[in-house]
């Protein structure tokens, strides 16, 4: 009996392994015309350096950044929309493009927020004097954009708030309650999008004296 099951285990795991999810999507062409479908996501994180996207016909094709300019995808009820971003180094094992899918948590106002993965490789090492290549590791990084064009790119590392938040406290010392938010939180990753709205909230009802 033990011998018929470790097959039928084998056979759930390796089922499990490589199911995929598929989900309503759109796509915004080079041209920016938008072309509905369903993309099929294996690995979430791989939305970031690519996608597959099937349109309405049954057609798929794999789509990476550059090849269209982004795409929305409804996962869980929740629209989420994605556009490019050049990290400045490859994105991907086996890549050697720099851009990623960042995924769009606020456009609107003084300040955009934009969050992605993307690998990144350690540095390498010696032991006995042989060379060790380092290993890949998956960042998450969040990117503000103000509106001259000024980026703060900061990765997402439990464990390293005070470098962080002074350099978050910097980008946002134009608006003292912003600040004062970001002094008060103790996650600043999960508040990221309300800190960047507590910024725009203050940049719009700021009077300008003659």
């Amino acid at each position: 009996m033990k011998k018929a099951l470790l097959p039928a285990i084998l056979f759930l795991f390796c089922n499990g392994a490589f199911a995929a999810n598929t989900y309503r999507a759109y796509i915004i062409q080079l041209n920016r015309d938008t072309v509905h479908g369903f993309i099929i996501v294996e690995k979430p994180e791989t939305l970031h350096w690519q996608i597959s996207f099937e349109d309405s016909s049954g057609k798929s094709q794999v789509y990476k950044p550059g090849a269209i300019a982004g795409f929305a995808i409804n996962m869980d009820g929740d629209w989420r929309r994605f556009v490019i971003i050049d990290v400045g180094e490859p994105v991907a094992p086996g890549s050697s493009g720099s851009l990623v899918f960042a995924r769009v948590m606020n456009d609107q106002g003084a300040i955009k927020l934009y969050k992605y993965n993307y690998y990144k490789e350690k540095p390498g090492y010696y032991r006995n004097d042989i060379y060790v290549k380092g290993d890949r590791v998956l960042i998450t990084e969040n990117s503000l954009v103000k509106e001259n064009n000024q980026v703060l790119r900061l990765q997402e590392r439990s464990g390293v708030f005070t470098s962080n938040k002074k350099q978050l406290k910097n980008f946002f010392k134009d608006c003292p309650e912003a600040v004062a938010k970001t002094e008060q939180v103790k996650d600043i990753w999960y508040e990221m999008p309300s800190l960047v709205q507590a910024y725009n909230l203050c940049k719009k009802n700021k009077v300008f004296l003659p």
